[in-house]
This record gives structure tokens, sequence and C-alpha cells, in this order.
């Protein structure tokens, strides 16, 4: 299904800002961070859109996107105008009610926002429902939080649950900034059953993100993904 992505961030940028003007920064479930990046009339970063062009156009082997962390939704929304299936995970109360805005605010515009796309109040690894994890890709874009050790074990688990995972290494559940932290974690998963990490190309973006794609080790879509290219 084809969106005209600036048009739909500019119809995202208009609910946004209109929150922040009528709640606040706090009260709209942006934040500080966030508000400064409406306010300069950015609704997707360079990580967003290289998400965006990818899973609008490959990645069809998974019948749906799991988000972790989905922020204000702008990812997850926009993957379901597009006709993904994305099931929306979000911890925060207020970040929450600002991606069901905008999902409301969107609806009649774009349905496929209204119809594909599951909101969840909750923590991931948590996910309501009767999903069939090993046939949904996991999608993380910024994902760090301060967690326990068995937090961070439960974490790395869980990416052991998906059929495929696609999250950025340098933030995710701690931050590595360094190609040697990340080596070490990438090992870390490897002793937990998961495969080699496949680097998605390098995107210029002012945050030293590092996207790779993991599957459980031996499994089908792994191994499909081993033998293709991503472009």
């Amino acid at each position: 299904m084809w969106v005209d992505v600036d048009g739909l961030e500019a119809d995202m940028l208009a609910i946004l800002q209109h929150r922040i003007k009528t709640l606040g920064p706090d009260g709209s479930g942006l934040g500080p961070y966030y508000t400064r990046q409406i306010e300069a009339g950015d609704v997707f970063n360079a990580d967003d859109r290289m998400l965006l062009k990818l899973l609008a156009t490959d990645f069809f082997e998974f019948d749906k996107i799991v988000e972790a962390g989905s922020g204000y939704g702008q990812l997850g929304l926009a993957l379901a105008a597009f006709g993904r299936e994305v099931h929306l995970v979000e911890v925060s109360r207020q970040r929450f009610a600002c991606i069901q805005a905008l999902q409301a605010g969107l609806a009649l515009k774009y349905p496929s926002i209204a119809t594909h796309a599951t909101l969840v109040h909750g923590r991931w690894p948590r996910v309501p429902g009767n999903l069939d994890l090993s046939r949904c890709l996991l999608v993380a874009v910024d994902f760090v939080f301060t967690a326990t050790e068995d937090e961070a074990s439960t974490a790395i688990e869980a990416l052991t649950w998906y059929g495929g995972a696609l999250f950025d290494g340098s933030h995710f559940i701690s931050t590595r900034l360094s190609p040697q932290a990340r080596a070490e974690f990438y090992d870390q998963l490897g002793y937990r059953g998961l495969s080699a990490p496949l680097h998605l190309p390098m995107h210029f973006n002012t945050r030293s993100s590092n996207f790779v794609f993991v599957s459980p080790r031996g499994s089908d879509f792994g191994r499909k993904r081993t033998r293709h290219t991503i472009d």
C-alpha cells in the first residue's frame, strides 16, 4: 500500500503540535525531548525513515510486527498506514494516551491505521493477546531503560520468542556506542541461542545507530534472511 510519507508526517505534526499547545509538553505525553523534535517540525527521525522504507517493502515473511517501546507511536502507526499489522507496546500511560489520540486523529484519512494498529499499554516483553510470536517480527528503535540484571536477562530471552528481531544494537536495553561493546553484546545473544547479527546498511544519523536482524538459531526465518540481501 503506497502512502505519501511526507504527507503523513505533516498530518501527524499538526495533531501533535495541537496536543502540545493545549496540554503542554508533559500533559501531551511527549515530554521535553519529543516536544523539541515536534516543534522543530520533525515527526520521523532518520531511524524511523530507514525502517519505514525497509518494512514497507520487505520482511513480509512475518505475519505481524511488535514494536517494543513505541514512544508516541509515529513508526508503528506509519507502518499500519502502509498496511502492516502492528502491535505497539508502550508502558508510559501519558505516551500511550498520545498514541491513542494520534491514531484517532489519523483514522479517517488513513483507515489502515485504525484497522492494522493494535495499541497495547504494558511493559514489553509482556504482550497481551494470543499472538504467535514465532511468526512475529520484533522491532525496537530506541529501547533503553534502567534495567536490573534480571530484567535485562528477560529482555534478551524474549528475543528468542520471536521469529526475528530488528533492533538498534547501540540502543537496546542499554547504550553501546563502541563497536567492541556491541560485539560483546552480540556474542551474548549467540550464547542465548540467537543467530549472528545480520547488519542493515548504514544510514545517516547522529545517534550512532547500528541496526541488526537476529533470529533463533536454526529457524526457517533466519535461514531465509541470511540468503537475502537487505537493500
